[in-house]
């Protein structure tokens, strides 16, 4: 099976205005949410790599201007009006809107995800790949194309990973349309922020360690721009930062 046989779809998860304050929330300003994930998604549509970009956003609604739609406020802001480009607006229950002010945002993305396979229609033979709304890749297409012949090869799932510390680097994993959904609803159900149990140890526990699942550590590292500054306080990805994150994400 060709690699080119598959659909690339990128998922870009975005949280401009915070729905929840459990956890770590770096405290960035709604706007220059919106410019990075503007900026990053500008330039995931000139390198021209996937055949759809979905971005989705779990911004309460009243948060946005009045009559704007995400969308508008994000061409408005500067983003680039495309056909590749296609929009979800994030609207979930009481019930869920509760659990993410509890849980955290890792629960509240792990959600959205779910929300695009349930709402998107996609074929057999599709590659999903996954972003945090700002993070900016340099390096995108030797990531995808190191991992092109896992995926032709009937491989599930593929993510940074420290063995070391037990856990993933979420910013961006990869999972094909083989790859059991079920498992992003059991990560729902354990993750909790504010009591340690992130969406990076539960990635690495409940599918990177799944003998059952076809998995794959990423070998070639993403590289941010050296001001990307991260979430959750992380603060800024300089060069010496990555460098030391990457070795251990790649060898331990």
């Amino acid at each position: 099976m060709e690699s080119n046989c598959f659909s690339k779809i990128l998922i870009l998860t975005s949280c401009i205005f915070p729905n929840t304050f459990s956890g770590t929330i770096s405290n960035f300003s709604p706007e220059r949410r919106a410019k990075e994930l503007i900026s990053n998604s500008n330039y995931m549509l000139k390198k021209q790599l996937f055949d759809k970009i979905i971005i989705i956003d779990g911004s309460q609604k009243e948060s946005l201007p009045k009559k704007k739609t995400f969308k508008d406020y994000l061409f408005d802001l500067g983003l680039k009006k495309s056909k590749v480009l296609d929009f979800y607006e994030f609207n979930p229950d009481i019930t869920t809107q509760n659990l993410i002010k509890e849980k955290g945002k890792g629960f509240s993305e792990t959600k959205m995800i779910l929300n695009v396979l349930e709402n998107f229609k996609y074929s057999r033979k599709t590659i999903f790949y996954k972003l945090s709304g700002r993070y900016l890749i340099k390096n995108i297409e030797k990531v995808i194309l190191d991992l092109e012949r896992f995926f032709s090869n009937g491989g599930e799932f593929a993510i940074p990973v420290s063995n070391l510390f037990e856990r993933t680097n979420s910013v961006m994993y990869i999972f094909s349309s083989n790859f059991n959904k079920n498992k992003f609803e059991e990560i729902c159900k354990k993750v909790s922020d504010n009591d340690g149990l992130y969406v990076e140890h539960l990635l690495y526990s409940e599918v990177f360690l799944n003998s059952l699942i076809n998995t794959s550590r990423f070998r070639i590292l993403p590289i941010y721009p050296s001001n990307q500054e991260g979430g959750s306080c992380q603060g800024t990805y300089t060069h010496w930062r990555q460098l030391k994150k990457n070795f251990i994400h790649k060898y331990f």
